[in-house]
């Protein structure tokens, strides 16, 4: 029995890792992201927790060097790239590069009005006529708003249901790479606010089991959508430090298709401004 839920487990993940990656190489993408997943936190090995976040291309993927899954059981997955301010930036220069000033200004202005031209369109349907004679059928205003009341109520079930899934989330990853790699990491962006608190680089596990007080007894709030759509983002406020507390956000995400939370990010509310 335990080989034969060895060899179903292990090879459902390689099967839904390969159509992640067919569809990622299909979409345009050449590289992908390891994402270290396990039914608990401590039950992700720290092979595929060193691997956490990490990217790779998708013609160089290799299972159990750099793809999932990485051993017997893995419950790691891949995903797209999370696109980071350096990605987003390297976009813009490439795509304003030979690019003088007055050029830049003169597609802003050309927005600008395709927008106000678009905006004149819309309202020009009130200088139509509408009679029985005009031969145009009238849409009236209670069809709009009939269609902007269902569009909102879509809306509204797609925030219900990431709220109750968010709220009723038990399972959780701290991969130590996020903790020693962003958080404890004097190079990191917000070092400085977890130095001011008396942290160290030797504090990841008191830390990684405060980040973990904090998900199961923190309350979960500022729930959207995700860049890649069907990821759920939410926040978690809670007091961190060591010779003093302070109000830390720590962000959390749970990818698409998976029923684990995973730590994305913390710095101090407090010292961000």
């Amino acid at each position: 029995m335990y080989k034969a839920r060895r060899v179903v487990r292990t090879e459902s993940n390689y099967c839904i890792n390969q159509a992640e990656l067919k569809g990622m190489k299909d979409a345009g993408f050449d590289e992908y992201e390891f994402i270290s997943l396990g039914e608990e936190a401590e039950d992700v090995c720290d092979t595929c927790d060193d691997l956490d976040g990490e990217r790779f291309k998708i013609s160089e993927a290799a299972v159990g060097v750099n793809c999932p899954p990485m051993h017997p059981f893995c419950r790691c997955k891949v995903t797209t790239p999370q696109e980071t301010l350096e990605d987003i930036q390297a976009d813009i220069d490439r795509m304003l590069e030979g690019t003088s000033i007055e050029e830049i200004e003169q597609r802003l202005d050309q927005m600008i009005a395709e927008r106000e031209q678009i905006g004149t369109t819309d309202n020009s349907a009130e200088g139509v006529d509408k009679s029985e004679n005009g031969g145009i059928i009238e849409v009236g205003k209670e069809e709009t708003t009939e269609n902007d009341m269902l569009t909102k109520e879509a809306e509204d079930l797609t925030i219900e249901y990431m709220t109750e899934k968010v709220m009723s989330m038990n399972e959780f990853v701290i991969a130590y790479s996020k903790i020693e790699g962003f958080c404890l990491n004097p190079n990191g962006k917000h070092w400085d606010h977890f130095s001011a608190v008396g942290y160290t680089t030797k504090d990841g596990e008191l830390l990684r089991n405060q980040l973990r007080d904090a998900f199961e007894k923190g309350i979960r709030v500022d729930v959207k959508e995700g860049k890649i759509k069907g990821d759920i983002c939410f926040n978690i406020y809670t007091q961190l430090g060591v010779t003093e507390k302070h109000l830390f956000l720590t962000g959390w995400q749970i990818d698409h298709g998976t029923n684990c939370a995973r730590f994305i990010k913390a710095f101090d509310k407090e010292g961000s401004g």
